[in-house]
Formats: C-alpha cells, structure tokens, sequence
C-alpha cells in the first residue's frame, strides 16, 4: 500500500491520479480525501472489487455502497430516465450533500447489495479531481474510511496504519473532519420521500421546490 501526501488544502495532481486510476484497473479499492472526508473507492462496476472493498471492511451485510457519478448522464447509464422533476432537484443539489436513491437498470449488477435490491444509492463529489476520475474512469462505489459499523477515519496516517496490504493507495491530504450527513430521496409516483434528513432539510426542500410534494419517510411509517 502507498501512502501519497499532498499538502493540506491542495488537490492531487496528475501524478497522485494515475496512482489511484492505477488501484481501480487492479480492482483493488482506494482511499480519497473528499469534501465530506476520507472514503473507501472502488470500481462500481467490477464484482472483484466490491467484495474486495466488502471484506476489507468486513462488510458481511449486503446493504449496497453508494454509487459516485460524474453527472447525470452518467447516473442514467445504470438507472431509467430520472424524471423532469428528480433532473431540477439533482440540477440544484448534485454536488452537495444530497443522494438519489435510483432504480437500477440492470438487476444483475452488484452494487455490494449481492443483487438483492432493485435500487441503488447515488451521488456525485464537487471535487475536481474526483470529477476527473469519475469522467476517465467511471463511476465509484464508497463507503466510510473505515470498518461496517466504525466512524470514517480523519486522518491518512491512521488509515495506512490499520489497513496496511489491504488498500491499495491512500491520497493524504491532511487531517479531514468527516461532514454532516447526506440528505437520501427517493421518487416514489409524483412526490418525493426523504428517506433520510441530513444537511438539507425537509422544509428547504419544501421551499425550494414548492411545485413537487415532499413526505418524509418517518411519517409514511407512523400511518401505516
């Protein structure tokens, strides 16, 4: 495993993504300093690497990992056409702390889910250069820099340190507060459920969007 430092504040260069491209064509899973902290990467679309990713988290629990795309046009290769009104809420959020929760196109592709699930959970990064490997490469799956059920580490040193051999190439870039949680929606007829409230709230999404209907799940659970 390498660990590759750049300074704090800095984005890798060409140098540290042909490093990280290099992880993702051996199918091997890679750690990245994001805006919302340190994340495990590897191939979306590569079974090898998503149980590689799933046993060095000792992932048993066949949830799914978030998938990264570059842009909607992106998104839209694995999943159906989004809808007019999931294309404007995307347009506004897709590079904050927002996810889509997205049916898959093909129910043969494992997203770490063993193929259990007819959905996936989507989201993009505002970083440049993830938005470069995402664009050269192809969409990733995520998970926290960490073990299933353990915060996301803060700082490389400790992720080389605790899965040395077991990741192929660890971009540092300082210590990395993790963020706040993602906002996770899903379309469901002709409104929306917030399945999970996170940085953006119901009621901004209420706001912003007064023409589309909102529910949050936890209501959908209290009426049932």
């Amino acid at each position: 495993m390498a660990l590759v430092q750049v300074p704090p504040g800095e984005k890798p260069e060409s140098r540290e993504v042909h490093q990280i491209l290099a992880g993702l064509r051996q199918g091997e899973p890679v750690a990245l300093p994001t805006e919302f902290g340190y994340v495990f990467a590897c191939d979306a679309i590569n079974s090898f690497a998503i149980r590689r990713l799933r046993d060095i988290r000792n992932d048993h629990q066949p949830s799914g990992y978030t998938i990264l795309f570059r842009d909607i046009a992106q998104l839209e290769t694995f999943s159906p056409p989004v809808s007019a009104q999931t294309r404007r809420i995307l347009d506004e959020y897709w590079n904050e702390l927002l996810t889509l929760r997205a049916p898959k196109r093909d129910l043969s592709w494992d997203s770490g889910d063993d193929c259990r699930n007819e959905y996936f959970y989507s989201r993009s990064s505002r970083e440049p250069f993830i938005q470069e490997i995402l664009a050269t490469y192809g969409p990733l799956a995520i998970s926290s820099a960490s073990a299933k059920g353990w915060p996301s580490f803060s700082s490389p040193e400790l992720i080389e340190e605790q899965f040395s051999g077991r990741i192929h190439t660890v971009i540092g870039n300082g210590y990395l507060e993790p963020t706040g949680k993602s906002t996770v929606i899903s379309e469901f007829g002709d409104e929306f459920v917030v399945l999970r409230e996170g940085e953006i709230k119901y009621l901004d999404l209420i706001a912003k969007f007064p023409d589309s209907k909102f529910r949050l799940a936890s209501e959908m659970r209290a009426n049932a």
